[in-house]
């Protein structure tokens, strides 16, 4: 079809709210219209915007900067500029400051063509876990991605085994639920967490004395083992499951916590944390709570609760401030441990 043969829909209304910036991405005829290869927009100084508090774009432009916002530093005002970008973010590790320092707002998936919905376009997000959307991500990662995404960025193209570089490297299997020794090459998924203020005694840890009865098909059925199991790893064996994965790396339960000689397993799956992190397919960050039985949020009904910031600019269009995880994990007791 030829572009003049393409029908253009009339342009709505503009809210009376939206403010001068907030209507250049409404106006293709405005300098800054809204096209990626547009100059970046300039929104003003942040002392103005903050007297805009009825302007949706502005409101979300504020929110997206974070709390506590200084609207001067070393005396000289703070302006805000807004570009665009087409592609997701590509984090380089040369890099640092393009992690996080910017935050993105993105168009809201819902109000999106069918088929740019699988795109990086921001999403109304449940209150539970949507486990057959995370499996298509990890299907397309496999089929579009293929082996680039299998090597490791901190640990070199080639990663070692951890079956073999690690002494006695045990896995949950979730599968028969048991602990057991660790095929070789084998993919599991790793879970970075909190133990908090726990009672180790009372709480189930793999030691010399009981690896040989975790070890048996269905041990942690058995409720001697699993009334003692936190929370947060119950549901992380649940998730493994979703996942149509087979083994879990959880420390607690991994490494053999009595085995304390500078030789023993301990010491030797401590020295080599990176690779076991680095080996894994998966790892699941585990950052509410304040302890290891806080669970993780999203897998039962009423436990996320989280804010979404969206704003509808214009009838039907909604705009999303796009959260980076370290948003959510910035005042957490997880952020300030130093356990991986």
């Amino acid at each position: 079809m030829a572009n003049n043969d393409v029908k253009i829909p009339p342009l709505l209304p503009i809210p009376p709210d939206l403010c001068k910036p907030g209507n250049s991405l409404y106006d293709p005829d405005t300098t800054g219209g809204g096209k990626p290869d547009d100059p970046d927009i300039q929104l003003g100084l942040i002392k103005d915007i903050q007297k805009k508090p009825h302007c949706q774009f502005c409101h979300l432009v504020l929110t997206s900067l974070g709390p506590g916002l200084p609207s001067a530093e070393n005396e000289q005002p703070i302006s805000v500029i807004m570009s665009w970008n087409t592609d997701g973010p590509i984090p380089d590790l040369a890099k640092p400051w393009d992690l996080n320092l910017f935050p993105e707002i993105t168009l809201l998936v819902n109000n999106t063509p069918d088929p740019l919905k699988q795109t990086f376009f921001t999403r109304f997000i449940k209150d539970q876990i949507n486990f057959g959307m995370v499996r298509n991500w990890l299907t397309a990662c496999k089929n579009w991605h293929g082996s680039v995404c299998d090597k490791s960025k901190m640990l070199g193209d080639t990663v070692e085994d951890p079956s073999i570089e690690i002494p006695h490297f045990h896995l949950m299997d979730v599968t028969d639920k048991c602990i057991v020794l660790a095929p070789p090459d084998p993919k599991y998924i790793a879970l970075s967490y909190i133990w908090g203020n726990i009672d180790v005694e009372t709480t189930l840890r793999l030691l010399k004395q009981n690896a040989a009865q975790l070890a048996e098909s269905g041990a942690l059925l058995d409720p001697k083992y699993c009334d003692r199991i936190p929370l947060t790893i119950l549901d992380v064996m649940q998730v493994v499951q979703e996942l149509n994965f087979h083994y879990l790396w959880v420390d607690t339960l991994c490494i053999e916590q009595d085995d304390i000689s500078i030789q023993g397993s301990k010491s030797s799956a401590i020295k080599k944390m990176d690779l076991v992190y680095g080996a894994a397919h998966l790892t699941i960050m585990a950052t509410t709570g304040v302890n290891t039985n806080a669970g993780l949020p999203g897998l039962h009904p009423n436990t996320r609760g989280m804010v979404q910031p969206i704003e509808e600019i214009f009838l039907g269009l909604r705009l999303r401030f796009k959260q980076k995880h370290q948003d959510y994990i910035r005042d957490s007791a997880y952020y300030m441990r130093a356990w991986p």
